[in-house]
């Protein structure tokens, strides 16, 4: 669907001040913030649809998720925040909300996961908890959006592949909300409504970003759909691993192991391949070590003929503490070996 096809109207345009007042709010990249109205007009078509996945910010102290959420609030669609840390009490804190906002989502307990995980489907929708002390049954309604802020991973591999994630980073600059209402998001959303395109997926993962592609393919956003691309093979390329572990920690342990001469020698990319596959059995194109050193933060420098890592001790030992890694060990408890 072209972008002027609702009464001509240039439907990007609409959503632009939502999309600016993200930027302002944080250090979130365009794409980021454009994914988090995306995922705002969705929360207004609960009714449409029958799956919504979760919107999860993930990154470390500092680095403006709370912030990103803060200025997200003001868009989506009738939001509340959800208290509590055991399952019954979250449970019966998500019973008939449209959008739930859960801060500090890193669960002691991985039950809670569980109703996260299922209210993205409407047909689990109708819901039994037991709440102590006596474990009484309780039926809730739970179905809707959820937008989460997390330091780690979910362990269930089922309510990661139901979650779009965005990393938030440390970045350089003065950021600060901006007052603005849910009107261009509900004004989208009410365009969309009854016009949806059905999207056919093939896979666990372009499910979970179907609501969005739609959203995104209403306003004509092919810029957006490309980005889109890239974050579901990086998601695919989670999936694989088949562990709690992401590729970008896999990464750091691959160079952590090639860095035979110390942390402050540049390594050949090729080193890294090499490693990947004698310590880990994996097969990595260097293409794809080459795009994934780059998101950690490092740069790579041709010379030689070779593509090069260009040492950064600093930030080499930053990712290891940030991810918990041991600088001294190059073991991961890998349970799925022939990642392609």
């Amino acid at each position: 669907m072209s972008a002027k096809s609702a009464n001509e109207m240039n439907i990007a345009d609409i959503l632009q001040p939502a999309i600016d007042a993200m930027l302002r709010a944080s250090g979130l990249k365009l794409n980021q913030a454009k994914t988090s109205v995306y995922y705002a007009v969705v929360t207004w078509l609960r009714n449409e649809l029958d799956f919504i996945p979760i919107l999860e910010f993930r990154g470390n102290s500092g680095t403006g998720k709370t912030a990103a959420i803060d200025q997200l609030q003001k868009l989506l669609a009738y939001p509340q925040m959800i208290n509590g840390r055991t399952y019954s009490d979250i449970g019966a804190n998500l019973n008939n909300v449209h959008t739930a906002i859960i801060e500090e989502g890193d669960f002691k307990q991985e039950r809670p996961e569980e109703l996260v995980r299922d209210r993205c489907t409407k047909k689990f929708a109708i819901q039994v908890i037991h709440k102590p002390p006596r474990q009484d049954a309780t039926t809730i309604y739970n179905f809707g959006a959820t937008v989460i802020h997390k330091r780690q991973p979910f362990v269930d591999t089922a309510t990661r592949n139901r979650t779009i994630i965005i990393k938030t980073r440390r970045a350089p600059g003065k950021y600060s909300p901006t007052e603005i209402t849910n009107a261009s998001v509900r004004e989208v959303a009410e365009l969309m409504k009854g016009k949806l395109t059905q999207i056919e997926t093939s896979d666990r993962i372009s499910d979970a970003w179907k609501p969005l592609t739609m959203v995104a393919t209403f306003c004509g956003d092919n810029d957006w759909l490309e980005y889109e691309l890239e974050e579901m093979a990086r998601a695919a390329r989670a999936l694989a691993m088949g562990d709690q572990y992401e590729p970008e920690d896999i990464m750091i342990k691959a160079i952590i192991a090639a860095s035979e001469k110390g942390f402050k020698h540049n390594i050949k990319l090729v080193e890294i391949k090499n490693t990947m596959r004698e310590h880990f059995d994996l097969k990595w194109s260097t293409q794809k070590i080459h795009a994934m050193i780059e998101d950690l933060g490092f740069s790579v420098k041709f010379y030689a003929g070779y593509d090069w890592l260009v040492a950064n001790e600093e930030l080499l030992e930053r990712l290891a503490k940030e991810r918990n890694l041991d600088l001294g060990s190059t073991e991961l408890d890998l349970r799925t070996r022939d990642f392609q």
